[in-house]
C-alpha cells in the first residue's frame, strides 16, 4: 500500500494466487442451496486500483451447481439476492456525487479486466419455475469446456459442452467479449433429443394442451456487436404429440391441432426457423417477449393463410391458394405447373390434411374466350377439310397451322357458310 502524494488516493497494489474449496451459499430466504462449488483456484491474481486493473490468469472451477428459481411472483432468486446486499449497503443519501459520476451515467467504458482462460468441469444448473403451474423443472448437467482469454476489444473463445437432463446433449461455441464497452458476443448452441413432456407445464398454459410425447432439437446463432441483436433460432420437433386438452385463461385462441397438422410432414418432424433481431439498448427489449411472438406470429400464419405458409415451405414463397387458367381453357402454363406440383408435394409431405377444391369461372371473359377459340377450331377444321379435298395428309385440328393470310382466308369462307349472300334461296 502506497500513499503517492497528501491527499491523493490510495494506491493499492496485490498479487498472488487465490483457492475456495468446499463452499457452499445457501439462498437466505428459503434456507436452499443457491451455489456450490468444491473447487475454485486462481493461479495468478494482479490487481491495481491505480489506475483500476484486474488480471487474472487460469481460472479453474470444477464441481460447481447454481440454483436458479423464478418464484412465482416472478422474481428471480438471483436478483433477489443482489437486491438483499444493496439494501444491506450504506447509502449515500445527501451527499454530493463523485466528481466522475456524471460522466459515467452517459458513456459506457471498457471494463480494466482480463482474464487468462476459465476452466469448467462437472458443472450443474438446476432451473425451477414456480411462476408456471404446474411448475417446471431442468436441469443442465456434465458442464465443462473453456471460456477464454477474455479482454476489452478482444472476444474469448467458448468451448463449453453438457447435457439437458443428463441425456440430451448441449454444445456451446463461438467468442465472447464480455469486458468491453458494450457486450459483443458470436455463439452458437446446439441441444439435440430433448424430451418434450417435461415442457407440459408451459404447452399447458400456453396452448391449452400437455404433451404427450416427442423430441427437441434446437441450434441457435446469437450475434451482438454495438447493442444490436441478430439472432437464428432453428427447431426441431420429432413426433410431438399433444395429449389431454387443458383449460387455460391465457391459452391462445388458436387451432393449435390444424396448425401442429399443417407443420407437421409425412416422418412426424416440424422444421422451424425462428429470425429475431433487435436492439438492447431499448428499454422495452425483451429477448423471450420478441421469440414468443414470432412463435405465435407463425402459428397464427399456419391457421390463417395455411397456402401461404405452404407456399413459403415448398412453392418458393408463393401463395398456393390458387390456380389461375387462361380464360375458356384448362390448359395449364409452366408456371402455373410449377405450383400445383409443389402444392402436391406439400399435402403429400402432410398426410394429415384435407383439401376442399371449389372451381370458378368468370362468366364474361370466359365466353367470349370460349367463342373465339370455337371459331379457332371452325377455321383450322375448313382447312383441314380443303386439304383432305386436294388429297393431302391430314392430322389432328392441333397440327393445323393458320397464317393471318389462312385466317383471312377460312374466316371469309365460314361467314359465307354461316350467312348466305342477299337474295340467295329466293
Amino acid at each position: 500500500m502506497e500513499q503517492r502524494a497528501r491527499g491523493a488516493p490510495v494506491a493499492v497494489s496485490l498479487a498472488g494466487q487465490g483457492k475456495l474449496a468446499d463452499i457452499n451459499v445457501l439462498d437466505p430466504s428459503t434456507a436452499m442451496e443457491l451455489l456450490r462449488w468444491r473447487r475454485l483456484e486462481v493461479n495468478k491474481l494482479a490487481i491495481d486500483t491505480t489506475p483500476l486493473r484486474v488480471d487474472l490468469g487460469e481460472v479453474a472451477l470444477a464441481d460447481f451447481f447454481a440454483r436458479v428459481v423464478l418464484s412465482a411472483d416472478g422474481r428471480l432468486n438471483l436478483a433477489d439476492l443482489y437486491r438483499a446486499e444493496e439494501a444491506r449497503a450504506p447509502t449515500s443519501e445527501g451527499l454530493p456525487p463523485p466528481a466522475s459520476e456524471n460522466k459515467a451515467a452517459t458513456a459506457a467504458a471498457a471494463l480494466p479486466i482480463r482474464v487468462g482462460r476459465i476452466s469448467l468441469a462437472k458443472g450443474n444448473i438446476n432451473f425451477t419455475d414456480l411462476f408456471i403451474k404446474p411448475n417446471y423443472r431442468a436441469n443442465l448437467t456434465d458442464l465443462a469446456g473453456t471460456i477464454g482469454p477474455l479482454k476489452a476489444g478482444a472476444p474469448g473463445e467458448v468451448k463449453v459442452n453438457g447435457a439437458v437432463d443428463h441425456s440430451a446433449p448441449l454444445a456451446i461455441t463461438g467468442r465472447l467479449d464480455p469486458f468491453g464497452a458494450a457486450l459483443a458476443l458470436d455463439l452458437e448452441a446446439h441441444a439435440k433429443g430433448i424430451d418434450m413432456p417435461t415442457f407440459s407445464p408451459y404447452s399447458g398454459k400456453y396452448l391449452g394442451y400437455a404433451i404427450d410425447k416427442g423430441k427437441l432439437s434446437v441450434d441457435l446463432e446469437y450475434h451482438i456487436e454495438n447493442g444490436e441483436l441478430r439472432a437464428e433460432n432453428k427447431i426441431f420437433l420429432d413426433q410431438l404429440t399433444f395429449g389431454q386438452k387443458i383449460e387455460s385463461p391465457d391459452a391462445l385462441a388458436i387451432p393449435v391441432t390444424l396448425a401442429v397438422a399443417l407443420l407437421k410432414n409425412a416422418r412426424g418432424e416440424i422444421d422451424l426457423r425462428l429470425p429475431i433481431s433487435g436492439s438492447l439498448n431499448d428499454p422495452e427489449f425483451r429477448l423471450g417477449a420478441v421469440i414468443i411472438q414470432v412463435f405465435v406470429n407463425l402459428i397464427v400464419k399456419a391457421v390463417t393463410a395455411p397456402f401461404a405458409l405452404l407456399g413459403s415451405l415448398f412453392g418458393g414463397g408463393q401463395d398456393l391458394s390458387q390456380v389461375d387458367f387462361a380464360a375458356g381453357t384448362a390448359a395449364l402454363a409452366p408456371a402455373t405447373e410449377q405450383r400445383l406440383e409443389a402444392l402436391a408435394k406439400a399435402l403429400a409431405d402432410r398426410p394429415g390434411l384435407k383439401m376442399d377444391i371449389t372451381g370458378g369461372a368468370d362468366p364474361e371473359a370466359d365466353a367470349a374466350a370460349l367463342r373465339r377459340l370455337a371459331l379457332d377450331r371452325r377455321l383450322r377444321a375448313l382447312k383441314l377439310a380443303e386439304a383432305a379435298k386436294k388429297g393431302q395428309a391430314g392430322g389432328s385440328l392441333s397440327e393445323v397451322q393458320l397464317s393471318a393470310e389462312d385466317y383471312a382466308t377460312y374466316l371469309a369462307l365460314a361467314y359465307r357458310a354461316q350467312v348466305p349472300p342477299a337474295g340467295a334461296g329466293t
